[in-house]
């Protein structure tokens, strides 16, 4: 049985051990680095394996007590005055990589850092910092964010609600097809002009690359400065393009183009000849409504939000010869001008609105007339000539009887397949 004096002896012990652990007590980062200083090597006599000190390699960085002086102190929030004149905050400086001073230190476990390669600019930078409040000293910096991430939240909150879903999709047809492949992965600031460059050079000149360059030029532009601090689409030079200049059909050309419509019995010829004879944008097409004396549209050329805009075109003479007119199917814009180049090879769709605009001029019709019919904007001088308001439809009814003409063919009339 034990005796007092054996728990004594007992408790004596056990507090001689606890010394010696705490007396011998390693951190484990010291532990792992003392570890470091030896490798495992077989000894060739024994068999035996025996821990040898290797050289350790120098760290990249030095490392010091960085000292303020007394006005240096004064400039600090007066909670951190009396920390770092009592020295119960000490700051520490190291030059990493031999390029960067890091100040830092750590103030009821908070740890305060900042950097700069010049040593003043980085204590001016450390000031700040004392100043700052905690939550915004300690916040990380947002992640920058994958072309692809950003132009993807551009596309659905600031172009999607402001735009029609025709040119919505035309921008995102755009990126998926051409943009993303290049630059989809990238961060956006480590896209450089140069870069961009590159990529439209590729493009060749023509009309798309026209739009590349402008859809950028917009996103990176929205990305500024949150993001980049300039865009670096400003030295990028847009590929030049020259456009084919318009050409209406001859007339030749318009009686072979109809009469090939009938011979084919497309399902389009009364949409191709509605647009010849009214100068109407394909887009347009899906709002056509026709009454006795004027084709209504719902002019395309509108912004997001605001009011629904309607044109009347009247119906000349070489369009009453079509009356009635039969369905006007709808279709992708796409499928409609690929359809007509099949039957006008040589010519695009929008020729037809410009054969129209040509035809209506040569006939005497005046110019700010045609421009109403045709959904332009008036010029200043057009609107100084006549307001294109103040058109009434009996005076629109009068000018569209010039809009006639023969055919420079023989007996023209009797190859156009509708009965006259």
């Amino acid at each position: 049985m034990f005796t007092e004096r054996d728990f004594e002896t007992l408790e004596q012990a056990a507090r001689l051990i606890l010394d010696v652990i705490e007396r011998h007590r390693i951190h484990e980062e010291n532990a792992v680095e003392r570890r470091s200083l030896f490798a495992l090597v077989e000894n060739t006599d024994t068999g035996k394996v025996i821990p040898f000190p290797v050289k350790k390699e120098k760290r990249n960085t030095k490392e010091s007590i960085l000292h303020f002086t007394e006005q240096e102190i004064k400039k600090m929030p007066k909670k951190f005055q009396k920390l770092f004149k009592t020295q119960k905050a000490v700051a520490h400086i190291r030059l990493k990589n031999g390029k960067y001073y890091e100040i830092r230190v750590t103030i009821n476990g908070e740890a305060i850092a900042a950097s700069s390669k010049d040593l003043e600019k980085a204590k001016e930078k450390f000031m700040e910092k004392l100043y700052m409040p905690a939550a915004i000293r300690n916040r990380k910096a947002p992640k920058t964010p994958t072309f692809q991430n950003f132009a993807n939240e551009w596309l659905e909150n600031v172009s999607k609600p402001y735009v029609k879903q025709i040119t919505y999709e035309d921008y995102a047809r755009l990126l998926k097809n051409h943009i993303y492949p290049a630059f989809g992965d990238k961060e956006i600031d480590k896209i450089d002009s140069m870069d961009i460059q590159k990529f439209l050079n590729d493009k060749g000149a023509n009309r798309t690359t026209g739009k590349l360059f402008t859809l950028l030029g917009t996103i990176f532009t929205y990305a500024t400065p949150k993001w980049l601090p300039y865009s670096p689409m400003h030295h990028v030079k847009k590929p030049f393009f020259l456009s084919k200049e318009k050409q209406p059909l001859t007339k030749e050309e318009e009686i072979a183009f109809i009469n090939r419509l009938f011979e084919t019995d497309s399902p389009y010829k009364y949409t191709f000849i509605v647009i010849l004879y009214t100068g109407l944008r394909r887009s347009e097409l899906k709002s056509v409504s026709i009454d006795e004396n004027f084709v209504t549209v719902q002019s395309a050329k509108q912004r997001m939000g605001h009011p629904d805009k309607f044109r009347k075109i009247p119906i000349s003479p070489m369009l009453r010869l079509y009356m009635p007119i039969g369905d006007i199917p709808q279709v992708r814009d796409d499928t409609l001008s690929a359809v007509f180049k099949e039957l006008c090879p040589g010519h695009t769709l929008h020729e037809l609105r410009h054969t129209f605009n040509v035809r209506a001029r040569t006939a005497g019709i005046p110019k700010p007339l045609v421009e109403f019919w045709l959904g332009h904007k008036p010029s200043r001088d057009d609107v100084n000539e006549l307001h294109y308001m103040h058109y009434d439809e009996e005076y629109q009814l009068e000018e569209i009887k010039k809009f006639e003409y023969k055919y420079p063919v023989e007996n023209a009339e009797s190859l156009i397949k509708p009965t006259l």
